[in-house]
């Protein structure tokens, strides 16, 4: 007999031994209220009454009923336990048998799915028999796709690039130079890529001199880069592009709000903005929406500083190193040779990204880098089939069908691994809190029965901190 069935009829037991509890409370009530009003009689009849021997007859009468009364209501207290324990009975076993006919259901449709299966493979094996032999091959080897290589889009802008002399009242003079040598970091990042160990994963640059707003607008539908770079002019409120001008350029402040809604609107936004300008740290917040990642500069850069981390940063990056690394190296190569400003670069990355694990350049045959969730949890001592187990927990919870019942047999059957070894996963898993039960037993011809567990998502979550 399946467990359901034997469920069924348990809990029907419990459904009519209910009846009965009820038919005795209704009895026992109806005899307390029966003594209470006989006592009540009893008692005004001795009231009312002159003589003493009739008097102490209704006192010994009422005595009586009263008697009655208490052992009715006694009953009634016993009669109504016994019916909350059998109404939690009930519910229990409710929750056992929904939990068994979930169970059943899944197991009838991994017979259901190995029969299909077993019919699929007799009906292909009769095929192959009635084609007769069979033809000869040619396999032709096919070459593993090509990596995609790296863009980046490299926007440059200088409109003012002159010397400002503004003469003081006093007589005094001060020149502003607003002079940036651009080309010169261009010169020497191009020269990085080409000495890079990956030099072949990197795409020429995308220059972009004199960078207008639609330079950047049409660069990022045609080139659609990985990486966007901006070498030029800025402040704390946004960059400094070019107006487009030909007889007399002007600079063309954008604000980092305008930059993070130009960047964002495209099909495939970049992976990573580098802000290569004084004073831009204080617009990545305002940028990572659009940007996951944002390299940019905590205050005033000098030129020559500007130029050497350029120079370190992206000879990194096609060195297969990730974007942090990259940074790290630039830096500590601008702070080795005495380059000023050593300590301006600075990132910032959103919640969603793992910036060591952000590789631009990923050279053929490379490992990609593991679901970070999934190291933690390996790092703490939980192996493969743990982790695929807590996986698997979640996205039962994630798709809503995941009825209570944890069959070790069907997990076993899904993962190809030894039942055995899934049940003892499970228990070390409940015992160190990944999962948690309202209980836990062998059930189910040999199955974990887990009622109601949960993944507990504060303890990863703990592992990640």
């Amino acid at each position: 007999m399946a467990r359901s069935d034997t469920l069924r009829s348990e809990l029907a037991r419990l459904v009519s031994k209910e009846a009965t509890l009820q038919k005795d409370l209704a009895r026992h009530r109806d005899a307390a209220a029966k003594a209470r009003e006989n006592a009540s009689r009893k008692r005004r009849d001795a009231e009312r009454t002159k003589s003493d021997s009739t008097r102490r007859m209704h006192e010994r009468s009422a005595a009586e009923q009263e008697k009655k009364l208490a052992a009715a209501e006694k009953e009634i207290g016993r009669v109504t336990g016994l019916i909350a324990d059998n109404d939690k009975a009930k519910a229990t076993k409710q929750r056992s048998l929904t939990d068994a006919m979930a169970f059943e259901q899944r197991s009838a449709d991994q017979r259901e799915k190995r029969r299909r299966r077993d019919e699929l493979s007799h009906v292909r094996a009769v095929q192959r028999a009635q084609a007769g032999p069979a033809p000869t091959v040619a396999y032709v080897e096919v070459a593993p796709p090509e990596p995609e290589k790296l863009r980046v889009l490299y926007l440059l802008a200088n409109a003012e690039a002159d010397d400002v002399t503004t003469v003081e009242p006093d007589g005094t003079t001060t020149t502003t130079n607003w002079y940036l040598r651009l080309q010169h970091e261009v010169r020497e990042v191009q020269r990085s890529l080409r000495g890079a160990k990956y030099r072949d994963l990197v795409a020429p640059l995308e220059l972009r001199p004199a960078a207008t707003i639609e330079d950047l607008v049409d660069a990022m539908n045609d080139v659609r880069p990985h990486l966007v770079h901006f070498s030029g002019h800025a402040s704390p409120e946004g960059v400094v592009l070019d107006d487009g001008d030909l007889e007399n350029p002007q600079n063309l402040p954008v604000n980092f709000d305008l930059l993070a809604r130009v960047l964002a609107a495209t099909d495939s936004p970049p992976r990573v903005l580098v802000l290569n300008a004084c004073q831009t740290l204080a617009g990545a917040e305002t940028l990572l929406p659009a940007v996951p990642v944002v390299v940019a500069m905590a205050d005033s850069i000098d030129d020559t500083a500007a130029i050497g981390f350029a120079r370190r940063f992206y000879a990194a990056i096609a060195s297969a190193q990730s974007v942090r690394v990259a940074l790290d190296q630039a830096t500590l190569v601008m702070e080795a040779t005495a380059l000023e400003d050593a300590d301006l670069p600075e990132l910032r990355v959103r919640d969603d990204v793992d910036v060591d694990d952000l590789v631009l350049v990923r050279p053929p045959g490379a490992q990609a880098a593991r679901d970070r969730s999934t190291v933690l949890l390996q790092d703490h001592g939980l192996d493969d089939l743990a982790v695929r187990l807590l996986r698997h927990v979640q996205a039962l919870e994630t798709d809503g069908s995941f009825g209570g019942v944890l069959s070790s047999r069907v997990v076993a059957e899904d993962f190809g691994v030894d039942m055995v070894a899934v049940r003892t996963e499970l228990q070390r898993l409940v015992d160190g809190g990944y999962l948690t039960a309202e209980h836990a037993g062998q059930d189910m011809a040999g199955s974990v029965d887990l009622a109601g567990p949960r993944l507990t998502t504060q303890g990863v979550a703990a592992l990640a901190g």
